[in-house]
């Protein structure tokens, strides 16, 4: 499954309209309009929020944010909290607005993990040096 910049700035937008620090993993979900079905819906969520601790831009209480796979391939939920970080701002950040994200899409075709960890320092560098 490929990664799908637009499912992570949604999920990221979705974090920052809360009103707490954290966010329970099932409230996500919920606002993701996406049910306990072990479906694809549900498979790319976890592989998008797999994605957003890898890169540091989201934290769990756990390493597995509150998912595991079973023997047999069931995803198992068993809950947790999710915190944005600096960088999980940061990048929001960049990707709301237009100039900067399309500056950054030109870059490449595809955008890669790596480049989405390059994001806010790119920016960072473009306007310093303008």
């Amino acid at each position: 499954m490929k990664m799908d910049i637009d499912y992570i700035k949604t999920i990221l937008i979705k974090m920052e309209e809360i009103e707490t620090v954290t966010i329970y993993s099932d409230d996500l979900k919920k606002a993701m309009g996406i049910s306990d079905t072990n479906d694809s819906a549900e498979q790319k969520f976890i592989k998008h929020i797999w994605d957003l601790r890898d890169l540091g831009a989201l934290e769990g209480n756990s390493d597995k944010m509150g998912f595991t796979q079973t023997p047999q391939g069931n995803w198992i939920h068993f809950g947790d909290r999710y915190r944005l970080t600096p960088l999980g701002h940061q990048l929001l950040e960049v990707m709301k607005n237009d100039t900067w994200w399309n500056h950054i899409k030109s870059l490449g075709k595809e955008i890669t993990k790596e480049t989405l960890l390059q994001a806010p320092s790119i920016i960072i560098n473009k306007i310093l040096t303008a």
